[in-house]
Protein backbone atom coordinates (compact mmCIF):
# COMPACT_ATOMS: atom_id res chain seq x y z
CA UNK A 1 0.00 0.00 0.00
CA UNK A 2 1.27 3.59 -0.92
CA UNK A 3 1.06 7.15 0.12
CA UNK A 4 -0.99 7.10 -3.44
CA UNK A 5 -4.02 4.77 -1.87
CA UNK A 6 -4.72 7.43 0.82
CA UNK A 7 -5.16 10.25 -1.77
CA UNK A 8 -2.81 12.94 -0.87
CA UNK A 9 -2.39 13.94 -4.38
CA UNK A 10 -6.07 15.11 -4.25
CA UNK A 11 -6.19 15.80 -0.91
CA UNK A 12 -8.20 18.97 -0.47
CA UNK A 13 -6.59 22.11 1.48
CA UNK A 14 -8.14 20.81 5.51
CA UNK A 15 -5.77 17.51 4.30
CA UNK A 16 -3.20 17.34 6.81
CA UNK A 17 0.34 15.41 5.94
CA UNK A 18 3.13 15.37 8.30
CA UNK A 19 6.55 13.68 7.25
CA UNK A 20 8.59 12.79 9.64
CA UNK A 21 12.24 12.62 8.72
CA UNK A 22 13.69 10.56 11.17
CA UNK A 23 16.85 9.34 11.65
CA UNK A 24 16.47 5.78 11.30
CA UNK A 25 13.31 5.96 9.66
CA UNK A 26 11.23 8.11 7.79
CA UNK A 27 7.31 7.93 8.39
CA UNK A 28 4.26 9.96 6.80
CA UNK A 29 0.81 10.51 8.64
CA UNK A 30 -2.67 11.71 7.26
CA UNK A 31 -4.98 13.55 8.57
CA UNK A 32 -8.77 14.14 7.03
CA UNK A 33 -12.49 14.23 7.83
CA UNK A 34 -11.99 10.14 8.30
CA UNK A 35 -9.50 10.92 10.99
CA UNK A 36 -5.91 10.52 11.57
CA UNK A 37 -3.83 7.70 10.10
CA UNK A 38 0.26 6.13 9.41
CA UNK A 39 0.67 5.91 5.94
CA UNK A 40 2.60 2.65 5.10
CA UNK A 41 5.59 3.51 2.84
CA UNK A 42 6.79 -0.16 2.54
CA UNK A 43 5.57 -3.27 1.68
CA UNK A 44 6.51 -4.67 5.06
CA UNK A 45 7.00 -1.72 7.18
CA UNK A 46 5.26 1.70 7.91
CA UNK A 47 8.18 3.39 7.48
CA UNK A 48 11.25 3.75 5.48
CA UNK A 49 14.87 3.02 5.79
CA UNK A 50 16.80 5.58 3.58
CA UNK A 51 20.72 6.00 3.59
CA UNK A 52 22.93 7.38 1.10
CA UNK A 53 25.09 5.25 -0.56
CA UNK A 54 28.31 6.61 -2.06
CA UNK A 55 31.05 4.02 -2.91
CA UNK A 56 30.56 1.57 0.21
CA UNK A 57 30.15 4.57 2.51
CA UNK A 58 26.96 4.64 3.65
CA UNK A 59 25.25 7.77 5.60
CA UNK A 60 22.21 8.79 7.39
CA UNK A 61 20.71 11.47 5.21
CA UNK A 62 19.97 13.91 7.92
CA UNK A 63 23.40 13.83 9.20
CA UNK A 64 24.29 14.05 5.27
CA UNK A 65 22.36 16.91 5.08
CA UNK A 66 23.80 18.83 8.40
CA UNK A 67 27.37 18.12 6.87
CA UNK A 68 26.89 19.33 3.58
CA UNK A 69 24.21 22.45 4.19
CA UNK A 70 26.43 25.66 4.04
CA UNK A 71 29.36 24.04 2.51
CA UNK A 72 27.93 22.05 -0.48
CA UNK A 73 24.26 23.53 -0.18
CA UNK A 74 23.28 22.08 -3.83
CA UNK A 75 24.21 18.29 -3.24
CA UNK A 76 22.38 18.90 0.44
CA UNK A 77 19.22 19.75 -1.86
CA UNK A 78 20.20 16.28 -3.90
CA UNK A 79 20.08 14.70 -0.94
CA UNK A 80 16.33 16.20 0.42
CA UNK A 81 14.76 16.04 -3.40
CA UNK A 82 15.41 12.24 -3.26
CA UNK A 83 14.19 11.47 0.01
CA UNK A 84 10.84 13.18 -0.99
CA UNK A 85 10.61 11.10 -4.18
CA UNK A 86 11.31 8.08 -2.45
CA UNK A 87 7.97 9.29 0.15
CA UNK A 88 6.08 10.06 -2.18
CA UNK A 89 7.03 7.94 -6.18
CA UNK A 90 3.44 9.15 -7.40
CA UNK A 91 5.23 13.07 -8.04
CA UNK A 92 7.80 11.33 -10.31
CA UNK A 93 6.09 12.29 -13.56
CA UNK A 94 6.34 16.22 -12.35
CA UNK A 95 2.86 16.57 -10.44
CA UNK A 96 2.63 18.81 -7.48
CA UNK A 97 1.45 17.44 -4.06
CA UNK A 98 -1.80 19.01 -3.61
CA UNK A 99 -1.35 19.77 0.38
CA UNK A 100 1.14 21.10 1.89
CA UNK A 101 2.76 18.80 4.71
CA UNK A 102 4.64 19.70 8.08
CA UNK A 103 7.81 18.23 8.27
CA UNK A 104 9.72 17.29 11.59
CA UNK A 105 13.70 18.08 11.45
CA UNK A 106 15.80 17.51 14.19
CA UNK A 107 16.42 20.73 16.65
CA UNK A 108 20.01 21.26 15.52
CA UNK A 109 19.21 21.95 11.73
CA UNK A 110 20.53 25.21 11.13
CA UNK A 111 19.34 27.96 8.68
CA UNK A 112 21.46 26.15 5.59
CA UNK A 113 19.61 23.19 6.30
CA UNK A 114 16.57 24.53 6.61
CA UNK A 115 16.75 25.74 2.95
CA UNK A 116 17.92 22.10 2.03
CA UNK A 117 14.69 20.98 3.42
CA UNK A 118 12.55 23.66 1.68
CA UNK A 119 14.17 23.44 -1.46
CA UNK A 120 14.78 19.67 -1.93
CA UNK A 121 10.84 19.34 -1.09
CA UNK A 122 10.07 22.06 -3.55
CA UNK A 123 12.16 20.21 -6.61
CA UNK A 124 10.15 16.87 -5.40
CA UNK A 125 6.96 18.63 -6.12
CA UNK A 126 5.86 18.91 -2.43
CA UNK A 127 4.91 22.51 -1.60
CA UNK A 128 6.73 24.07 1.72
CA UNK A 129 7.72 26.88 3.00
CA UNK A 130 10.03 27.59 6.00
CA UNK A 131 7.21 27.46 8.32
CA UNK A 132 6.06 24.13 7.25
CA UNK A 133 9.39 23.18 9.50
CA UNK A 134 8.63 21.93 12.60
CA UNK A 135 11.72 21.00 15.13
CA UNK A 136 11.25 17.35 16.42
CA UNK A 137 10.46 18.25 19.98
CA UNK A 138 8.00 20.97 19.36
CA UNK A 139 5.92 18.14 17.18
CA UNK A 140 5.90 15.88 20.26
CA UNK A 141 4.71 18.95 22.71
CA UNK A 142 1.94 19.39 20.16
CA UNK A 143 0.97 15.83 20.33
CA UNK A 144 1.07 15.98 23.42
CA UNK A 145 -1.20 19.07 24.18
CA UNK A 146 -3.73 17.20 21.75
CA UNK A 147 -3.64 14.19 24.02
CA UNK A 148 -4.11 16.54 26.88
CA UNK A 149 -6.36 18.59 26.10
CA UNK A 150 -9.02 17.61 28.92
CA UNK A 151 -6.99 17.66 31.30
CA UNK A 152 -5.78 21.34 30.67
CA UNK A 153 -2.21 21.16 31.77
CA UNK A 154 -0.28 23.93 33.63
CA UNK A 155 3.49 25.00 34.45
CA UNK A 156 6.18 24.43 32.52
CA UNK A 157 6.88 20.83 30.82
CA UNK A 158 10.16 19.46 29.31
CA UNK A 159 9.39 17.60 25.93
CA UNK A 160 12.62 15.48 25.38
CA UNK A 161 12.80 13.33 21.64
CA UNK A 162 15.03 10.43 21.49
CA UNK A 163 15.27 9.91 17.62
CA UNK A 164 17.25 6.60 17.12
CA UNK A 165 20.26 7.81 20.08
CA UNK A 166 19.92 11.37 18.95
CA UNK A 167 18.52 13.81 21.62
CA UNK A 168 16.66 17.07 21.44
CA UNK A 169 14.99 18.97 24.10
CA UNK A 170 11.88 22.12 23.71
CA UNK A 171 10.65 23.46 27.03
CA UNK A 172 7.19 25.44 27.46
CA UNK A 173 5.77 27.69 29.80
CA UNK A 174 2.17 26.43 29.58
CA UNK A 175 0.83 29.52 31.76
CA UNK A 176 1.87 32.00 29.06
CA UNK A 177 1.63 29.91 26.12
CA UNK A 178 5.69 30.32 25.17
CA UNK A 179 7.92 28.29 23.68
CA UNK A 180 10.95 28.88 25.96
CA UNK A 181 13.73 27.09 23.67
CA UNK A 182 14.03 24.06 21.34
CA UNK A 183 17.95 22.27 21.22
CA UNK A 184 19.45 19.33 20.65
CA UNK A 185 21.38 17.59 23.20
CA UNK A 186 23.24 15.07 21.08
CA UNK A 187 23.84 13.89 17.84
CA UNK A 188 24.12 10.15 18.38
CA UNK A 189 24.00 7.10 20.37
CA UNK A 190 28.12 7.93 20.38
CA UNK A 191 27.96 10.84 22.98
CA UNK A 192 29.19 10.66 26.31
CA UNK A 193 26.09 10.18 28.84
CA UNK A 194 28.01 12.44 31.15
CA UNK A 195 27.86 14.87 28.67
CA UNK A 196 24.71 14.69 27.96
CA UNK A 197 23.00 14.27 31.54
CA UNK A 198 24.68 17.66 31.80
CA UNK A 199 23.61 19.44 28.48
CA UNK A 200 20.35 18.34 30.29
CA UNK A 201 21.01 20.28 34.07
CA UNK A 202 21.70 22.89 31.82
CA UNK A 203 18.30 23.06 29.90
CA UNK A 204 16.62 22.56 33.14
CA UNK A 205 18.56 25.76 34.75
CA UNK A 206 17.64 27.49 31.49
CA UNK A 207 14.09 26.36 31.60
CA UNK A 208 13.90 27.56 35.24
CA UNK A 209 15.41 31.20 34.62
CA UNK A 210 12.85 31.71 31.51
CA UNK A 211 9.53 30.58 32.77
CA UNK A 212 7.72 33.53 33.87
CA UNK A 213 6.71 34.16 37.40
CA UNK A 214 6.16 37.25 39.93
CA UNK A 215 7.85 34.64 43.18
CA UNK A 216 11.15 35.24 44.48
CA UNK A 217 12.81 31.93 43.67
CA UNK A 218 16.06 30.30 44.54
CA UNK A 219 18.54 29.37 41.56
CA UNK A 220 21.66 27.75 43.53
CA UNK A 221 19.58 24.93 44.91
CA UNK A 222 19.26 22.23 42.47
CA UNK A 223 16.41 20.28 43.91
CA UNK A 224 14.42 23.71 43.79
CA UNK A 225 15.62 24.07 40.09
CA UNK A 226 14.26 21.08 39.19
CA UNK A 227 11.26 21.06 41.26
CA UNK A 228 10.08 23.76 38.60
CA UNK A 229 9.45 20.92 35.78
CA UNK A 230 5.83 20.25 35.79
CA UNK A 231 6.08 17.49 32.91
CA UNK A 232 8.24 15.32 31.18
CA UNK A 233 7.48 14.13 28.02
CA UNK A 234 9.13 11.16 26.18
CA UNK A 235 9.04 11.41 22.44
CA UNK A 236 10.58 8.85 19.74
CA UNK A 237 11.63 5.54 18.49
CA UNK A 238 13.86 5.36 21.56
CA UNK A 239 11.77 7.35 24.74
CA UNK A 240 11.71 3.91 26.23
CA UNK A 241 14.78 2.77 25.87
CA UNK A 242 16.19 1.83 29.28
CA UNK A 243 19.51 3.53 29.32
CA UNK A 244 17.78 7.03 27.74
CA UNK A 245 15.12 6.32 30.88
CA UNK A 246 17.95 6.04 33.35
CA UNK A 247 19.39 9.31 32.06
CA UNK A 248 16.19 11.55 32.26
CA UNK A 249 15.65 10.27 35.85
CA UNK A 250 19.25 10.78 37.04
CA UNK A 251 18.87 14.48 36.66
CA UNK A 252 15.23 14.34 36.84
CA UNK A 253 14.68 11.79 39.52
CA UNK A 254 11.18 12.98 40.62
CA UNK A 255 9.98 13.48 37.70
CA UNK A 256 6.88 11.82 36.64
CA UNK A 257 8.17 10.45 33.07
CA UNK A 258 5.14 10.62 30.64
CA UNK A 259 5.41 9.04 26.74
CA UNK A 260 2.87 10.19 24.17
CA UNK A 261 0.91 7.10 23.20
CA UNK A 262 0.63 6.79 19.22
CA UNK A 263 -1.87 4.89 17.94
CA UNK A 264 0.68 2.07 16.78
CA UNK A 265 3.85 2.99 18.19
CA UNK A 266 6.38 4.94 20.40
CA UNK A 267 8.67 5.59 16.59
CA UNK A 268 5.08 7.29 15.21
CA UNK A 269 4.56 10.38 17.29
CA UNK A 270 6.50 12.79 16.25
CA UNK A 271 5.11 12.04 12.78
CA UNK A 272 1.50 12.00 14.55
CA UNK A 273 2.65 14.96 16.43
CA UNK A 274 2.81 16.92 13.03
CA UNK A 275 -0.77 16.83 12.12
CA UNK A 276 -2.06 18.62 15.78
CA UNK A 277 0.73 21.59 15.20
CA UNK A 278 -2.91 24.03 15.52
CA UNK A 279 -2.27 23.33 19.29
CA UNK A 280 0.82 25.53 19.24
CA UNK A 281 -1.81 28.35 17.29
CA UNK A 282 -1.73 31.71 19.07
CA UNK A 283 1.93 30.58 20.82
CA UNK A 284 5.33 33.04 20.74
CA UNK A 285 8.99 32.09 20.96
CA UNK A 286 11.76 33.03 22.83
CA UNK A 287 13.92 33.34 20.01
CA UNK A 288 13.78 34.88 16.41
CA UNK A 289 12.09 32.89 13.76
CA UNK A 290 12.26 35.54 11.37
CA UNK A 291 14.85 37.95 10.59
CA UNK A 292 15.61 41.04 11.74
CA UNK A 293 17.12 44.04 9.60
CA UNK A 294 18.09 47.81 9.76
CA UNK A 295 17.24 49.59 6.90
CA UNK A 296 16.31 46.60 5.12
CA UNK A 297 19.34 44.89 5.44
CA UNK A 298 19.59 41.38 7.52
CA UNK A 299 21.39 41.57 10.17
CA UNK A 300 19.66 38.55 12.28
CA UNK A 301 18.31 35.59 10.13
CA UNK A 302 16.00 33.00 12.15
CA UNK A 303 17.50 31.06 14.71
CA UNK A 304 18.76 30.06 18.57
CA UNK A 305 20.06 32.91 20.61
CA UNK A 306 23.99 32.53 20.65
CA UNK A 307 24.24 36.26 23.06
CA UNK A 308 26.86 37.31 20.41
CA UNK A 309 26.83 41.27 19.72
CA UNK A 310 26.20 42.20 16.43
CA UNK A 311 27.12 45.52 15.21
CA UNK A 312 25.16 48.17 13.19
CA UNK A 313 25.69 51.18 10.64
CA UNK A 314 22.51 53.31 11.80
CA UNK A 315 22.60 56.95 10.68
CA UNK A 316 19.39 59.10 11.16
CA UNK A 317 16.62 58.32 11.16
CA UNK A 318 17.49 54.39 11.22
CA UNK A 319 15.00 51.70 11.99
CA UNK A 320 14.59 48.33 12.58
CA UNK A 321 12.01 45.66 10.82
CA UNK A 322 11.27 41.94 10.89
CA UNK A 323 10.06 39.82 8.98
CA UNK A 324 8.37 36.28 8.90
CA UNK A 325 10.14 32.61 8.51
CA UNK A 326 9.43 33.06 4.72
CA UNK A 327 11.52 36.86 4.60
CA UNK A 328 7.58 38.41 4.63
CA UNK A 329 8.09 41.78 6.10
CA UNK A 330 6.08 41.84 9.70
CA UNK A 331 4.60 45.22 10.92
CA UNK A 332 5.45 45.89 14.53
CA UNK A 333 2.49 46.39 17.23
CA UNK A 334 1.80 47.97 20.37
CA UNK A 335 -1.39 48.48 21.59
CA UNK A 336 -3.85 50.06 19.24
CA UNK A 337 -0.61 51.62 17.22
CA UNK A 338 1.02 49.52 14.11
CA UNK A 339 4.25 50.25 11.92
CA UNK A 340 6.84 49.10 9.81
CA UNK A 341 9.76 48.84 12.86
CA UNK A 342 11.20 50.80 15.16
CA UNK A 343 13.57 53.79 14.96
CA UNK A 344 16.90 53.41 16.41
CA UNK A 345 17.75 56.46 18.86
CA UNK A 346 20.45 58.92 17.45
CA UNK A 347 21.93 59.00 20.90
CA UNK A 348 22.98 55.54 20.63
CA UNK A 349 25.42 56.49 17.56
CA UNK A 350 26.53 55.62 14.39
CA UNK A 351 27.40 51.96 15.36
CA UNK A 352 25.10 50.76 17.83
CA UNK A 353 25.44 46.71 19.38
CA UNK A 354 22.77 44.72 18.76
CA UNK A 355 22.11 42.48 21.51
CA UNK A 356 19.73 39.38 22.06
CA UNK A 357 18.70 37.68 24.93
CA UNK A 358 17.38 34.54 25.40
CA UNK A 359 14.04 35.61 27.01
CA UNK A 360 13.07 37.02 23.61
CA UNK A 361 14.43 40.73 24.75
CA UNK A 362 16.11 42.34 21.85
CA UNK A 363 18.82 45.56 23.17
CA UNK A 364 20.32 47.80 21.17
CA UNK A 365 23.55 49.50 22.82
CA UNK A 366 25.58 52.19 22.47
CA UNK A 367 28.25 54.08 23.97
CA UNK A 368 29.73 53.71 27.89
CA UNK A 369 27.01 56.13 29.82
CA UNK A 370 24.07 55.95 26.87
CA UNK A 371 20.52 54.45 27.98
CA UNK A 372 19.83 51.52 25.89
CA UNK A 373 17.04 50.84 24.26
CA UNK A 374 14.83 47.80 25.45
CA UNK A 375 11.97 45.67 23.86
CA UNK A 376 10.28 42.52 24.27
CA UNK A 377 9.43 40.82 21.21
CA UNK A 378 6.37 37.96 21.13
CA UNK A 379 7.94 35.59 18.28
CA UNK A 380 5.21 33.76 16.26
CA UNK A 381 5.74 30.43 15.98
CA UNK A 382 6.53 29.11 12.48
CA UNK A 383 3.06 27.46 11.92
CA UNK A 384 1.61 30.37 11.58
CA UNK A 385 0.89 32.34 8.85
CA UNK A 386 2.01 36.53 8.78
CA UNK A 387 0.39 38.53 11.40
CA UNK A 388 1.22 41.37 13.22
CA UNK A 389 4.54 41.28 15.57
CA UNK A 390 3.99 42.30 18.95
CA UNK A 391 6.41 44.27 21.10
CA UNK A 392 6.92 46.07 24.43
CA UNK A 393 9.16 48.50 25.99
CA UNK A 394 11.44 47.34 28.84
CA UNK A 395 13.26 50.43 30.58
CA UNK A 396 13.13 53.89 30.57
CA UNK A 397 13.84 54.60 27.28
CA UNK A 398 10.52 54.45 24.71
CA UNK A 399 9.96 53.31 21.51
CA UNK A 400 9.55 55.48 18.60
CA UNK A 401 7.60 53.61 15.62
CA UNK A 402 8.13 54.54 11.86
CA UNK A 403 5.30 55.61 10.26
CA UNK A 404 2.97 54.51 13.18
CA UNK A 405 -0.93 54.16 12.59
CA UNK A 406 -3.61 53.86 15.20
CA UNK A 407 -5.58 51.14 14.53
CA UNK A 408 -9.63 51.76 14.12
CA UNK A 409 -11.24 50.31 16.88
CA UNK A 410 -14.17 48.71 15.76
CA UNK A 411 -17.33 51.04 16.09
CA UNK A 412 -20.20 50.37 18.93
CA UNK A 413 -23.34 51.01 17.77
CA UNK A 414 -25.44 50.13 20.81
CA UNK A 415 -27.31 53.39 21.85
CA UNK A 416 -25.95 55.83 24.12
CA UNK A 417 -27.68 55.17 27.56
CA UNK A 418 -28.61 58.97 28.11
CA UNK A 419 -29.97 58.73 24.77
CA UNK A 420 -31.54 55.69 24.99
CA UNK A 421 -33.11 57.05 28.62
CA UNK A 422 -34.55 60.27 26.66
Amino acid sequence: MTALEFGPLTASATTSIGIDLGRHRSFCTLGDADGQRLVPLSVDHAGLILRWVDGDRSERVTERVLRLAGDDSDEAVEVIEAVARAIFPELSDGTTLAARPCVAIPASFGPACRAAVVAGFNRAGVPITARHLIDRPIAGLSGWLAKSSSARPQGTVLVIDNDGGQLSCAAADLDTRRLLFSIPLSFGPEDDPDDVAERLRVVVEESHRLRATDAVVRDDDWSVVRSHINHVVLTGSGCQHPRFVELVGQVLPEAALMAVRSAKDQAHTVAFGLLNVGWLHGWTACWPTGSIRCNGKVVRTAGPVLGNDLPLFATRGSKLSFTGPEGDDLDVEIGSVRSTGVRIPAELGLTPRLRLLSDGRILLLGNAGTRPLSMRVSWPIVTEGPKPLPLRAVGRRPLELADPVVLARPRDDRPHPARAAS
